[in-house]
Formats: structure tokens, sequence, C-alpha cells
């Protein structure tokens, strides 16, 4: 109960309450993988990066194929633009266990994009997208991509794309109206 207690509570964005509800129900298990997947990506939401970049490890080191945690790990890096060499490799591992996995796909395309490898940064998002293009983080990325290959005019169908699908996205309503 405790567990879907956080998951509800972290879908609806209450993620001190989220935290609270992971933390018991790890307290109960402390195996429950779900719960440290759950409680990881709380505390990188409240931005308590030394408790989710250890809760990541501990998943990784429970199992080698839990391409979630590396993948979780890498994004949270990636986003905090630190360690992206260790992201890189992390994202790696993510895609060869699930290769055709559209949030995977990004965050590689976007750890390669922090990298400015935009060659690559394109291919994987471009994949990720063609997957699935109902993902307004992932049609921004591409924008970005886009952006820095000098195609504006593709980078802000994205964008619009993008913004279509979170219409209070405040940065993306900027990107659209700066071209």
């Amino acid at each position: 109960i405790n567990y879907f207690l956080g998951l509800a509570n972290y879908s609806n964005k209450d993620f001190e309450d989220a935290e609270i509800f992971y933390s018991k129900s790890l307290s109960i298990d402390q195996n429950s993988v779900a719960a440290m997947h759950g409680l990881a990506m709380t505390y990188d939401q409240n931005e308590e990066w030394s408790k989710s970049d250890d809760l990541y490890t501990k998943l990784i080191a429970l199992n080698d194929q839990d391409a979630q945690a590396y993948n979780n790990y890498a994004y949270s890096l990636v986003e905090r633009n630190v360690k992206l060499n260790q992201a890189l490799e992390m994202a790696k591992k993510a895609i060869e266990i699930e290769p055709e996995n559209p949030s995977y796909l990004d965050t590689i395309g976007w750890v390669y994009f922090k990298l400015s490898d935009f060659k690559k940064a394109k291919k994987y998002i471009s994949q990720s997208v063609e997957l699935n293009d109902k993902n307004a983080i992932v049609l921004e990325h591409l924008g970005d991509v886009l952006m820095e290959t000098d195609e504006t005019d593709e980078a802000v169908e994205f964008y619009k794309k993008a913004l279509f699908i979170d219409q209070d996205n405040s940065r993306l309503k900027k990107k659209v109206m700066s071209d």
C-alpha cells in the first residue's frame, strides 16, 4: 500500500509525500526494487542527489541487467550536467539491454547533445521520436539538437509539437516565440 501511495503522490507531483511513502515501503521490504526505483526518482525530484545516486548504484549492484536503473541514473547525471562520461557509459548499457526503448534512446541522445556530439544526438533522439512521438521532453530535445545543427525551421516544428502536448510549458513557449 505504501508503494502505491508513493506512486500516486509521485504522479501528482507531490514529491515530499512520495518520498515518505516510498521510504515506508522500503522499511517494510528492503529488497523492493520497485520502491527503490520510485524513491530514487523521487530523490532526483527533491534534489537529494547523493541519495538518488546511492540507490541507483545499489539497484545496479543488485542486477547488472537493470536497464531502467542505468538509464535513470544516466539521465539524472546529464540533467545535472555532471559526470557526463559516466552518464554515457550507463546510457550505452541501458540501450544495450533494451535497444528499442524510446526513453533510453532519448537519454543517450541527450548525453551526446551535452557532449556536443550533435550527429549522434540527432540519430538517437530521432529514433526515440520514431518509436514514440507523444513525449514533449523528447520532442523538445530533438528541437534543441536541430537548433544546434542549424535546422531552425524543423526545430521550431518539434517545439510546436511539444508545446501542443505540454501547453503550460513556459520554456517551450519562449522557444516557439523566439522564431
